[in-house]
């Protein structure tokens, strides 16, 4: 599978969006205070967490034979996501911008130390059903699962339809310093944002050479 990035225009990479439940049917008070429910302000706590102290996150996708493929990798750092995905040699950077992503609906699962949620998963106007584990401590992301139902739009959404069918998306975060530093700029290409009243804020992807394939 051979991943293009010429002028493409892609759909929010760090909110890996889909439709599978429109904004419109969530009570406006949890979009704007996740703290209303208190079960989400423990998510919203962990997330806004890793925002400010970085984060390394590697994203697969349930294939058709049930494997779990590597998709692409996030950096945030610098209150920046960079972006590679895993045919390539080149690193995105895309540019700062507030946290929009959001828990709503949250339930614990389990035994309380095992700090394993399920919620809906939002990105303005996106959302999908989503389980949450916490890293031991409660207080950083562990692992987070999204699952898209046949009928809504898989990830990871592309503006141009051709987006890769994952139905299960599955982030594994690690704050290890190592794997939290800014890629050397020789590699780093950057991207500019759009506004779209359907889609909502996309990313335009300058040419470039992917002819690389990494080791």
């Amino acid at each position: 599978m051979k991943i293009q990035l010429s002028p493409t225009v892609l759909c929010l990479c760090g909110a890996l969006a889909a439709h599978s439940v429109s904004a419109d049917d969530v009570n406006p008070v949890t979009i704007t205070d996740p703290s209303a429910e208190p079960v989400c302000k423990v998510l919203m706590d962990a997330l806004n967490g890793i925002k400010a102290s970085g984060y390394h996150e590697t994203v697969f996708g349930r294939a058709k034979d049930g494997k779990d493929e590597e998709y692409v990798q996030i950096i945030h750092a610098d209150g920046r996501d960079f972006v590679r995905y895993y045919d390539t040699l080149n690193w995105l950077r895309f540019p700062r911008e507030p946290n929009k992503t959001r828990f709503l609906n949250c339930e614990p699962v389990g035994n309380a130390s095992e700090f394993h949620y399920v919620a809906i998963w939002q990105k303005y106007p996106h959302g999908t059903r989503a389980e949450i584990w916490l890293t031991p401590d409660g207080k950083k992301l562990q692992k987070l699962i999204r699952h898209f139902g046949e009928d809504q739009m898989l990830f990871p959404f592309q503006y141009d339809q051709k987006s890769v069918p994952f139905q299960t998306v599955t982030s594994v975060f690690d704050y290890d310093a190592g794997s939290i530093q800014i890629p050397p700029e020789i590699l780093i290409i950057n991207a500019s944002t759009i506004e779209d009243d359907s889609f909502g804020p996309h990313w335009i992807i300058p040419d470039h050479d992917i002819s690389n394939r990494p080791e």
